[in-house]
């Protein structure tokens, strides 16, 4: 989300009624509403501190991230640029 109204804090305002924030970011969001603001693609920098964690690989059957029916890959340990 972006700050656009100045303060130190992000408010329901600033947020653009909910969702993903797509300011200053790869993240795609889907725009229709029916889609509901969920994120169909983007660029994410994602952090591991051991090369036991996961991340999802793809959106699984329901289409959306996050849930669990995602496919999920290990990570390496660090930063790692996920392309969606």
């Amino acid at each position: 989300w972006t700050n656009a109204f100045g303060d130190p804090f992000l408010e329901q305002r600033d947020q653009g009624g909910g969702g993903w924030s797509t300011a200053f970011a790869t993240t795609r969001a889907e725009d229709a509403p029916s889609g509901k603001g969920e994120i169909i693609g983007g660029k994410y920098i994602v952090w591991a501190p051991d090369d036991q964690q996961g991340f999802p690989s793809g959106f699984g059957e329901d289409g959306k991230l996050f849930t669990e029916d995602d496919p999920i890959v290990r990570l390496p340990a660090g930063y790692t640029v996920v392309d969606m």
